[in-house]
């Protein structure tokens, strides 16, 4: 059986998403992450993690699929910054802003397509 496939762009409605599936605050910190409804062809390579305000980003590493994760993480509120394989990147600003805080959040900013 032969197998065909190929990349298309995805266009989606809405912005990114950044699911915190763990965020624990304490002993240096660790947060475990994973970012939906991310528009584009291409894959994220890199996710970075910043203290709002400062310039200092942190690269997370991605353990596997749409995850990423990082142990010794800064105060909260939270910058994250994504990269894409087009070499793009979008800043989603202040968008952890509670220590320990899991769930969906939904930023103000989409890759263009």
């Amino acid at each position: 059986m032969k197998i065909q496939y190929r990349q298309v762009p995805c266009k989606v409605a809405g912005n990114i998403v950044v699911n915190v599936d763990t965020y624990r605050a304490t002993a240096g910190g660790y947060i475990k992450l994973s970012l939906k409804n991310v528009a584009g062809s291409g894959g994220i390579t890199s996710v970075q993690l910043a203290q709002t305000g400062s310039t200092a980003y942190r690269p997370m590493n991605n353990t596997y699929g749409a995850e990423w994760e990082i142990s010794i993480v800064p105060a909260p509120p939270l910058d994250i910054k994504v990269t894409n394989q087009q070499g793009q990147s979008v800043v989603l600003r202040g968008i952890i802003t509670k220590a320990g805080q899991t769930g969906a959040f939904k930023s103000a900013v989409q890759f263009a397509t």
